[in-house]
């Protein structure tokens, strides 16, 4: 009987090894981010240094990662992270919205523009399927539009928080 009391002990210890050894990438890899995961953040962000999130007003996203919806840089950085995971994430320009491009920028004489546009600087003009376009200054007789990402040329400062993980 003894014998029989240690021969199911030692059969225990070994399912117990197999199963630490075997199964431990799989429960590690749970609950972690990778490619195709299904991810919700609190973030805060800065943008040149300049709170364009408040701390205390913390924004929720939620994206697949891989989706292409953020810049590939920021997205690479959450790979790995788990629930409850805290990490600032900076990115220069060109990991970002790029430089600013200025071909993008474009002087149009007022003529040309419908008069229901408010011609005031920061305006963004643009609709579905269409490039978003930013007044960015009105001069006498035109404007300077500039189709740019409003964050080309900024490095970008990410707080974030990891929430859920799917």
């Amino acid at each position: 009987m003894e014998r029989i009391g240690r021969m199911k002990k030692t059969i225990v210890f070994g399912a117990m090894m197999f199963l630490s050894i075997f199964l431990t990438p799989a429960v590690y890899a749970a609950g972690r981010i990778e490619d195709g995961s299904a991810v919700q953040l609190k973030y805060f962000l800065e943008v040149n240094g300049s709170p364009v999130v408040l701390p205390e007003k913390k924004e929720a996203m939620a994206f697949v990662v891989g989706g292409g919806m953020y810049p590939p840089a920021f997205e690479k950085q959450l790979i790995g992270l788990k629930v409850g995971d805290n990490k600032n994430i900076r990115l220069a320009p060109e990991q970002g919205f790029g430089p600013i491009r200025e071909d993008l920028v474009k002087r149009v004489p007022k003529n040309q523009l419908p008069p229901s546009i408010p011609l005031k600087e920061g305006t963004l003009l643009g609709g579905k399927g269409q490039r978003t376009m930013r007044i960015a200054k009105v001069l006498e007789d035109s404007i300077i539009l500039d189709e740019n990402h409003p964050f080309a040329g900024k490095t970008l400062d990410y707080h974030v928080q990891v929430t859920d993980v799917k």
